[in-house]
């Protein structure tokens, strides 16, 4: 651990920054991804706590902070578009394609209406308005289907926080 010594955060950041990119290239999924910033994440403020005796309390807040992982959920609103890559033979044939969500752990699929799919090539670019949700955190899965079938779900919920605008404040008074 001596030849270490001073080494561990360079080494946390770089390993960090090679997961960035394997991710990048698409080799490992968003949820390995996040699993993976959050183990080194935690790795960097272990070092970073070593270090407390020669660092300033407060800077060990503040690096303790950037080093926690973003979080999680997504945060939609009303006018937000849910956006995936889609695998098809042919730009038609993603087009083509019903689109069902399934909201919160439900057992039974809701039609997406006026998906819009682009690019050149698989995988193809597809989206289409947000469906209504309450506020709050929710989750979705997403299938795909054709004359053959549906789609498996992902193995793992799209989780995102709905949010909305307020109301408009009304009976202003004074009192």
């Amino acid at each position: 651990m001596e030849t270490l010594q001073g080494k561990r955060t360079y080494i946390i950041a770089a390993l960090a920054a090679i997961v960035t990119l394997v991710k990048y290239l698409g080799y490992i999924d968003e949820d390995l991804f996040q699993m993976l910033l959050g183990l080194l994440g935690a790795g960097g403020v272990a070092t970073m706590a070593a270090k407390v005796n020669r660092i300033d309390k407060k800077m060990i807040l503040v690096l303790f902070l950037l080093l926690i992982p973003v979080g999680l959920s997504a945060q939609a609103t009303p006018i937000s578009k849910l956006a995936w890559d889609m695998n098809a033979p042919t730009l038609a044939d993603a087009n083509g394609y019903t689109y069902k969500y399934y909201p919160d752990n439900a057992t039974t699929g809701i039609a997406l209406t006026a998906v819009t799919c682009t690019g050149t090539a698989s995988p193809f670019q597809c989206e289409v308005s947000y469906p209504a949700f309450t506020p709050g955190s929710h989750t979705l899965f997403l299938t795909a289907t054709n004359i053959a079938g549906e789609s498996p779900k992902q193995t793992s919920p799209f989780a995102f926080v709905f949010v909305v605008t307020p109301g408009t404040p009304f009976n202003i008074h004074t009192k």
